[in-house]
C-alpha cells in the first residue's frame, strides 16, 4: 500500500506537469503572412533577443506554436520566434518561394554585420528581411554574388561580402568566392594591399589571424586575406613548396600571374609592384613561383630586378658608404620580413650610422665593423655575411651543418657595418671628399695620403672612446691624431655615443667587433674567473672555426675598446676579431678578402649553437 501511494503521487505530479507546462505544438505545414514589419527573436534563457526583421506581406513557414504569444520558425541554424499578433493566415501561397534542405554538404557561416537578404520573384530581386550581426546560417548553394540560405522556410539570398564562413579546425584550404579578394601585408600595424586572389581559385592557408583573416605565403611577405569573399572547400589541396629556388625576382608593375604558360592559361592572382617572389625556374618566358601553396607563372617582362645565389653585395670592391646605403636598401626590399634597418645615430659630418637586424628571434647578438677608418674591409665582410645568411634563410639552406632558418627564427643578429663612415670616406676618397678637409690635413701634418688613418674625422680613435678603464689607456698622444687619441673624455664623439646608446637599449647576449689585420682574436678583459672560463671555451671554438690565434690575457690590458666595455658592463662574452694577415698601417688589399669571408662565415653560430656551452654556461649567458 505504501509503495502504491508513492506511484500514485508520482503519476499525479507528471499529470500536473503536462497540464500546466507550455510546450511547442507541431503544426502541419502551417503558413502565415506578416501583416507588418515583424521582428524575429532567439530565446536565451527566459529572454527574447532580436536577431532580424521580416518585411510585411511576406509568407512564412511556421514550425510550431510555442504558446499563445509566439510561433517558432527556422532562422538559419536556430529555432527563432515571431509574435503571432504580427502574422495572419496566408491567402495565396507561391510554393516556388519555399525550399527544403537537400542531401548535400552545407558550409556554416555567420553574418559579419546587419545585412539584408533577398528573394527573386518574376525576375525581380526583392528584400525579404534584415538579419542582425553574428547570426549563423548554412550555405545551400552559390548564386552569382550571393549565397542561398533558408529563412523561415523561404529561399533567401545573402551577399557574399556580408558573411564569414566557419572553417573547420585544421582546414587550411579555401576558395575565392567573389570576383577577387585582396591580399594585405601588415606593415607596422597598417595593412597595405600587395595583391589580389582571383575568383574560383583555391589556395592554402598557413593559419588564421584574429578570427578575421587567413594567413598565406605571398612571396617574401606574410599575406593576410580577409575571410570575406572566401569559402571552405570539400577537396583539400596539398601546398606546393617555394623551395628550393634559383632566383628572387622583384615585380616592376602590376601584373596577373597564371596557372600555366599555355595559350589557354587562366589568371589566378594579381601582384602589385615592388613585391618579391622566389622563382624556382624559368619556363619559356615565365618564372615559376608559388602563391599561397599554389604554383603560378609570372611573365619575365614584369620583372625589373632579380638576384641569384651570388646575392646583392659585391665584397670584391672598395666598399664605400654610398654603396653600403644602396645595398642596405636592396636587402631590405628583397627580404622585407627578415631584414630591418634603423639609423642609430650620425657621424661628426652627419653621415648615417646604420644598424641592420637579420632574423626573427628574441635572443639578440651584436656585430660591428669599421670602428677604424683604414679597416673598412670589415664592412665588406659584414655586408657579405648579411647577404649570404639572408639568401640561405629564404632557401632553407645550411652553412656547415647549421640550419640558417632555424637559427634566425630563434635569434636575431644586429649589425652595424660601418661605425666610422666619415673616416672610411676619408681613407677611400681623400680629404676632398669630406667637409672637414682643413682639419684633417692639419692633423695629418699636411700629408694628403690618409691610407694609415684609423680615427674619426676629428682625429679621435673611436675604439678608445668607451668607458672601460679609459683613464689608464696607454699610448695616448694627448691630441687629435690619425690613431690612438682617446679623446677628451669617454663618448665625446657622436659615433661612440650612438654605439653605447644602441647597446644599452638592447639585451645582447654576446658581441663581435671586426677589425683588421692580424688573424687574431681578443677575448679577455678583466672577467671573473668563472666568466673567463666560459668565454675561453667560446674563444677556442671561434679559433677553431677561423684558424685565428687567441691573444693571451694580460694582467693590465689597455682598455677603451667596444669589446672591453661590453665585457665589463654586461659580464657577457665579447670578442674583437682581427681579420686577414697583418699588412701594417694601411687598408687590407682586396686580394685578401676571400679568406676572411670563408674564415668568418660561421662565427655567429658558435655562441648560438646548442653545443657551444655547458648547460650552466648557456643558462648564464643566454638565460635559457
Amino acid at each position: 500500500m505504501k509503495i502504491a501511494k508513492i506511484y500514485i503521487t508520482t503519476f499525479i505530479c507528471l499529470i500536473s506537469f503536462v497540464l500546466f507546462t507550455s510546450f511547442p505544438t507541431k503544426a502541419e505545414e502551417t503558413f502565415v503572412e506578416t501583416v507588418t514589419k515583424t521582428d524575429i527573436y532567439k530565446k536565451q534563457g527566459s529572454t527574447f533577443i532580436k536577431i532580424g526583421t521580416l518585411r510585411e506581406k511576406e509568407p512564412l513557414k511556421v514550425l510550431s506554436s510555442l504558446n499563445e504569444k509566439y510561433y517558432t520558425v527556422q532562422f538559419g541554424e536556430q529555432t527563432a520566434y515571431i509574435l503571432k499578433e504580427n502574422v495572419k493566415p496566408v491567402e495565396k501561397l507561391d510554393n516556388s518561394l519555399f525550399t527544403e534542405k537537400g542531401n548535400k554538404t552545407y558550409f556554416q557561416m555567420y553574418t559579419i554585420k546587419s545585412t539584408p537578404v533577398y528573394y527573386f520573384q518574376g525576375g525581380e530581386r526583392k528584400e525579404l528581411a534584415i538579419i542582425e550581426k553574428n547570426v549563423p546560417f548554412s550555405m545551400i548553394e552559390e548564386n552569382g554574388d550571393f549565397y542561398q540560405i533558408i529563412v523561415a522556410g523561404r529561399k533567401a539570398y545573402i551577399d557574399k561580402n556580408n558573411v564569414h564562413f566557419i572553417f573547420p579546425q585544421n582546414d587550411k584550404s579555401f576558395q575565392v568566392a567573389v570576383k577577387s579578394v585582396p591580399v594585405y601585408y601588415n606593415k607596422s600595424g597598417k595593412f597595405v594591399e600587395v595583391g589580389l586572389l582571383k575568383q574560383g581559385q583555391t589556395f592554402y592557408s598557413k593559419s588564421e589571424y584574429n578570427g578575421q583573416w587567413h594567413v598565406i605565403e605571398f612571396g617574401q611577405l606574410t599575406g593576410y586575406v580577409p575571410k570575406t569573399g572566401i569559402k571552405p572547400i570539400t577537396q583539400k589541396i596539398t601546398p606546393v613548396s617555394s623551395e628550393p629556388f634559383m632566383y628572387l625576382v622583384k615585380v616592376g608593375k602590376e601584373i596577373d600571374v597564371y596557372n600555366s604558360t599555355s595559350k589557354t592559361r587562366v589568371a589566378i592572382a594579381t601582384i602589385q609592384p615592388g613585391q618579391v617572389f622566389a622563382a624556382k625556374k624559368l619556363v619559356g618566358n615565365f618564372y615559376e613561383i608559388v602563391i599561397a601553396g599554389k604554383t603560378a607563372y609570372l611573365s619575365q617582362s614584369a620583372v625589373n630586378e632579380k638576384i641569384d645565389s651570388k646575392g646583392i653585395v659585391n665584397p670584391y670592391q672598395t666598399y664605400t658608404y654610398e654603396q653600403m646605403q644602396r645595398d642596405i636598401q636592396r636587402l631590405q626590399s628583397f627580404y622585407p620580413e627578415l631584414v630591418q634597418t634603423q639609423i642609430i645615430g650620425h657621424s661628426v659630418e652627419g653621415r648615417n650610422i646604420y644598424a641592420i637586424k637579420l632574423g626573427k628571434g628574441k635572443r639578440e647578438i651584436f656585430v660591428n665593423a669599421s670602428h677604424h677608418a683604414r679597416e673598412h674591409i670589415t664592412t665588406n665582410l659584414v655586408m657579405e655575411m648579411i647577404d649570404t645568411y639572408a639568401f640561405a634563410y629564404g632557401n632553407n639552406q645550411k652553412i656547415d651543418n647549421y640550419s640558417i632558418r632555424k637559427t634566425l627564427d630563434n635569434t636575431s643578429i644586429w649589425f652595424v657595418p660601418m661605425v666610422n663612415p666619415d673616416g672610411v670616406t676619408l681613407v677611400q676618397k681623400g680629404y676632398k671628399a669630406v667637409k672637414n678637409s682643413t682639419l684633417v690635413l692639419k692633423i695629418n701634418n699636411g700629408k694628403k695620403d690618409f691610407s694609415a688613418w684609423k680615427a674619426n674625422i676629428r682625429g679621435v680613435d673611436l675604439n678608445r672612446q668607451y668607458d672601460a678603464y679609459w683613464k689608464t689607456i696607454c699610448c695616448n698622444p694627448g691630441k687629435p691624431w690619425y690613431k690612438n687619441y682617446k679623446g677628451p673624455r669617454p663618448y665625446s664623439e657622436p659615433e661612440a655615443q650612438a654605439m653605447r646608446d644602441f647597446t644599452l637599449a638592447h639585451n645582447f647576449l654576446t658581441t663581435v667587433s671586426y677589425h683588421s689585420s692580424g688573424q687574431i682574436i681578443y677575448w679577455h678583459f678583466h672577467q671573473s674567473k668563472e666568466q673567463a672560463q666560459r668565454d675561453y671555451r667560446l674563444a677556442l671554438m671561434l679559433s677553431k672555426k677561423t684558424k685565428y690565434s687567441l691573444v693571451k690575457p694580460e694582467k693590465n690590458p689597455s682598455g677603451g675598446g667596444y669589446k672591453d666595455w661590453f665585457v665589463i658592463q654586461f659580464k657577457r662574452p665579447g670578442f674583437t676579431i682581427e681579420v686577414a694577415p697583418y699588412v701594417g698601417e694601411c687598408p687590407v688589399p682586396l686580394t685578401h678578402i676571400s679568406h676572411p669571408l670563408d674564415e668568418n662565415r660561421e662565427d655567429f653560430f658558435v655562441p648560438m649553437s646548442n653545443e657551444s656551452l655547458t648547460h650552466k654556461e648557456r643558462k648564464g649567458v643566454f638565460h635559457l
